[in-house]
């Protein structure tokens, strides 16, 4: 009989503690905030847009042509540029025979 009169105490005290639990998180005040993100400008200019195309070039020959790559805007930024060797044909197209290690590459990387 004790044991069954402890039960119902302690099953009362969870449930009133359920209770006022349950009652205290329902009536959390809820804020709003507002956080406001702004960036900065990466603006990346290459000259000229269409790439470097040397007509009539020759294996052998040296030919002269400057592409530039800029970060025009005004946060600093890393650029990656990436470099397609290839020969084209009279027509423009592609010829995958032709050794694109003939054609060399200068960078500078000044800035």
């Amino acid at each position: 009989m004790k044991k069954k009169i402890a039960l119902i105490i302690t099953a009362a005290i969870m449930m009133v503690a359920t209770i006022i639990g349950g009652t205290m998180a329902a009536s959390k005040p809820e804020a709003s905030v507002e956080h406001k993100v702004g960036t900065s400008n990466v603006d990346i200019t290459v000259s000229p847009k269409d790439g470097i195309n040397i007509s009539g070039a020759v294996p052998g020959k040296p030919e002269d042509a400057v592409s530039t790559v800029k970060n025009t805007g005004g946060q600093s930024a890393y650029l990656r540029v990436a470099i397609n060797k290839y020969w084209c044909n009279a027509d423009g197209e592609r010829n995958f025979d032709a050794d694109a290690k003939q054609i060399e590459v200068h960078v500078n990387q000044e800035m």
